[in-house]
């Protein structure tokens, strides 16, 4: 599967397992999924939690960096995990 996104242009990518909170915020991921995450409160009563999704942080690697239209579109790869507080058996 790597070769073949490797092959179509796409560039893999890491995003971190744990975050602050303040980024699913940001995005409206927290006012809708806050009770499927694992969230708590971290030293210094920052709020993190175990990364529900990718799209926050992509969109974050997105932004790092002014493109021109003739370097579009971007196209970036996770195999990564994802950690949800849901329902056995919901989707």
């Amino acid at each position: 599967m790597r070769n073949e996104r490797w092959k179509e242009g796409y560039q893999e990518v890491m995003s971190p397992q744990m975050l602050n909170a303040k980024i699913f915020d940001m995005s409206g991921h927290l006012a809708h999924y806050a009770d499927d995450m694992f969230l708590w409160e971290h030293d210094g009563g920052q709020r993190v939690g175990l990364k529900p999704m990718s799209c926050p942080c992509h969109c974050i690697m997105f932004g790092r960096k002014a493109y021109s239209y003739r370097e579009l579109p971007i196209r970036l790869s996770e195999f990564g995990v994802v950690h949800r507080n849901e329902c056995r058996g919901s989707l």
